[in-house]
């Protein structure tokens, strides 16, 4: 998020509104980001554009170790050539398709995915993505190849440092719009496979 966001104008608890940025009250701008809240609340925001990217590479892997998964995380949060998007998040593995972390997975990874025995266990995952921007036209058309290899060798570098389980290193590339969306399919894969009031309701 910082780096798209160029400033931001924050109410205070007492109602004071305080323009901040990496150079105007840079503290108060690092903490609001990571405040959850707790520092007031933001009124206003300068976002920096950029094009889309056509495709994305979709990476996953996962942890059983937090204080492991906590390390990469930062070490990937605080390296220069790094992912373009980087998150982390916590599983906590129930029986039962409504809370399999198998299931917000591609097909694709499906057979993987089941041969890593996680039942009952709470496991943390760290989903990241890097951007590939590729056009049509004839000159970056050209530089396919070079490009491909150039990212393929910031991903290489940046995860023969992690330490997460060997066996669970998912691998996509998709369109940009799919991986935004990836989120809400993995909820509709939830929904259809429950059989709760809201799951039928959205199957009617």
């Amino acid at each position: 998020m910082e780096h798209t966001l160029a400033s931001i104008s924050h109410s205070l608890g007492k109602g004071e509104v305080v323009n901040c940025s990496e150079k105007q009250n840079a503290n108060l701008f690092h903490g609001v980001l990571g405040g959850l809240g707790q520092l007031g609340i933001i009124t206003r925001a300068r976002i920096s554009l950029e094009p889309a990217p056509k495709m994305v590479k979709w990476i996953r892997v996962l942890y059983s170790d937090f204080s492991t998964f906590i390390r990469d995380q930062e070490h990937l949060i605080s390296a220069k050539n790094t992912f373009d998007y980087i998150e982390g998040f916590v599983i906590i593995n129930k029986t039962g398709l409504l809370n399999n972390w198998r299931s917000s997975f591609n097909p694709q990874d499906l057979v993987q995915a089941n041969q890593f025995q996680s039942d009952g266990r709470t496991i943390y995952c760290l989903e990241l993505a890097k951007n590939i921007n590729l056009e049509k036209n004839d000159i970056i058309y050209q530089l396919r190849h070079v490009m491909t290899h150039q990212s393929s060798t910031i991903e290489i570098e940046n995860l023969s440092q992690l330490s997460y389980i060997s066996s669970t290193l998912f691998v996509l590339e998709v369109s940009y719009v799919e991986f935004l969306d990836r989120v809400h399919v993995s909820e509709i894969k939830r929904l259809v496979g429950s059989s709760t009031p809201m799951a039928q309701s959205f199957r009617s």
